[in-house]
């Protein structure tokens, strides 16, 4: 049986799980309030699957310009089914929350 057992200091939490022989502990990690709040501190921005969106250059209007430049946000989860299979949702926002969310 495991025991989960969940730390916050500020802005950030920290679970740690004792599973009868080791305490597991996961690194403290950023929480949010602006995404889905639940009290919980998950959003999109500091799941696994959210990665930055960046410019190129030779983009039309949208996504045009330097290489450096960040132009949104892309979720790249997978279905379970994986009927989305390298298809990946684009966002304007950092901020949000599903129910495919893994934390970092």
């Amino acid at each position: 049986m495991a025991i989960k057992h969940a730390v916050t200091n500020g802005n950030f939490s920290n679970e740690s799980t004792w599973n009868g022989d080791n305490l597991i502990s996961t690194p403290m990690r950023k929480k949010c309030d602006k995404g889905y709040n639940d009290g919980s501190g998950n959003c999109c921005c500091n799941c696994k699957y959210q990665k930055k969106a960046m410019c190129h250059p030779k983009n039309g209007n949208i996504g045009k310009g330097s290489i450096n430049k960040q132009m949104g946000w892309i979720c790249m989860t997978e279905f379970e089914d994986r009927s989305n299979k390298d298809e990946y949702m684009f966002f304007d926002f950092e901020h949000g929350f599903c129910e495919l969310y893994m934390s970092r």
